[in-house]
C-alpha cells in the first residue's frame, strides 16, 4: 500500500466533515500494528487507529461495500461511557472508532 493510502483517508476526513485543522496532523503512525495516528480534537494526544497490516485492508484498500456494511455493524454497537452517558464509539471524536469510521470505512 502507498503509503498505507494516506490520500484517500485525507478525502475522506473531508467528506466526513472532519475539521481540516485535525486531518492536517493526519500522518503515519509509528506505534506497531496502528496504521495512522491523529491528533485528538483537544490537541492533548495522539490517537492511533487502524489495524495494519490487516489481510483484506479496510474500505479504502478494496472499495467493497459489503465488507463495509459488515465493519460497521460490528463496530456500531461498541459503547463508550462518558459521563453517565453511553455513546456509540464511532460517534465519540476521542476514540479511535470516530476516525476509522470516517477515514478508513
Amino acid at each position: 500500500m502507498a503509503l498505507r493510502n494516506i490520500v484517500s483517508a485525507f478525502r475522506r476526513g473531508i467528506v466526513n466533515n472532519v475539521p481540516y485543522e485535525q486531518l492536517n496532523t493526519l500522518s503515519i503512525s509509528e506505534v506497531a500494528g496502528k496504521r495512522f495516528k491523529i491528533m485528538n480534537p483537544d490537541k492533548t494526544k495522539w490517537i492511533y487507529f487502524g489495524r495494519y497490516p490487516y489481510k483484506d485492508g479496510a474500505y479504502i484498500d478494496h472499495w467493497d461495500k459489503r465488507k463495509q456494511e459488515a465493519w460497521f455493524a460490528r463496530h456500531s454497537k461498541i459503547a463508550i461511557h462518558r459521563n453517565g452517558m453511553t455513546i456509540a464509539a464511532i460517534d465519540y471524536p476521542n476514540s479511535p472508532d470516530y476516525y476509522a469510521a470516517r477515514l478508513l470505512w
